[in-house]
């Protein structure tokens, strides 16, 4: 719980933050962005992992002056596994999720965004799951057509017997392209 609110502390510190660049909103705009993604995992998958580490691009296309369609693929860990109780530890478990969805611009800058797929597990026994990913951002202008995007998910795999979920913070450089 301590780290929720950390990191939720440290999004609202970020989106606070004046910017001197130029005002623009990404909008309406056709972005590609590269990103890192880091987060903790929460419900059972926080019993065998300590953290969730990827990467990943994502295409945005409007379909309206405030509203987008957005492709991401990418690739994440389920890292740094816990102790098991014979003495070990839990393995990495990597996974390639493909998600399509929408993004809801509020205001100029601030969006909304939900986002469903599919993570491809890998490894062995690999297996896929459904995935849905519900989250907010804040895309900040730093020149013309490029914006730093931060972003907060909930991100839930369901798998075969139980999910795997977690909670992420997603940088991202964005352009139009």
């Amino acid at each position: 719980m301590k780290r929720i609110f950390l990191l939720a502390i440290l999004f609202v510190s970020a989106i606070s933050v004046s910017n001197n660049a130029k005002a623009q909103a990404p909008a309406g705009k056709k972005l590609l962005n590269i990103a890192f993604e880091s987060g903790f995992p929460i419900g059972n998958s926080a019993d065998f992992h300590k953290v969730v580490l990827g990467g990943s691009l994502q295409a945005e296309f409007p379909v309206k002056s405030n509203l987008s369609v957005t492709a991401t693929a990418g690739y994440s860990s389920f890292s740094n596994g816990k102790e098991t109780p014979l003495g070990g530890t839990y393995s990495s478990v990597g996974f390639i999720p493909v998600k399509v969805g929408g993004k809801y611009y509020f205001g100029s800058n601030f969006y909304g965004i939900g986002e469903v797929g599919a993570a491809f597990y890998t490894g062995d026994g690999s297996s896929t799951a459904f995935v849905f990913a519900p989250g907010i951002g804040y895309s900040f202008p730093v020149a013309d057509n490029k914006f730093i995007d931060v972003s907060a998910r909930f991100e839930d795999h369901l798998v075969s017997g139980g999910d795997l979920s977690f909670f992420g913070l997603r940088f991202a450089y964005a352009f139009g392209f």
